[in-house]
């Protein structure tokens, strides 16, 4: 049934507020920055131009250029895996994708997060 059709692999979509949300939720030390002093994450929208720069900081010109044109897509097209054409991985039968939480409770995450 699977063969002739793309599926979308991802079980949640999640803002980037819900997930610092859900570490704080789960990590004591953040919930009270979040939590108490109300720290909402905002963003500052850059060129695609800047995007890419900043990538290829990171990672080789081509991948760079292929992420930032997946963002451009995104941004003119909106989440087109959530598409009817797409079978959705987190709903086929007997398979668990890992939820947000659940990543969280089993990785330390905080480890991870660089200091702005």
């Amino acid at each position: 049934m699977y063969q002739q059709q793309e599926i979308a692999f991802f079980s949640q979509a999640l803002t980037e507020q819900e997930k610092a949300e859900a570490i704080g939720r789960a990590n004591t030390n953040v919930s009270i920055i979040l939590l108490v002093y109300k720290i909402l994450i905002s963003y500052k929208k850059i060129t695609e131009q800047e995007f890419r720069k900043e990538l290829e900081e990171t990672m080789s010109p081509a991948t760079a250029l292929d992420f930032t044109e997946q963002l451009m897509i995104f941004e003119a097209c909106g989440m087109i895996y959530s598409l009817p054409e797409f079978i959705q991985a987190s709903k086929i039968p007997g398979l668990h994708l890992t939820t947000w939480e659940e990543f969280i409770d089993s990785t330390d995450i905080l480890s991870h997060i660089a200091e702005a």
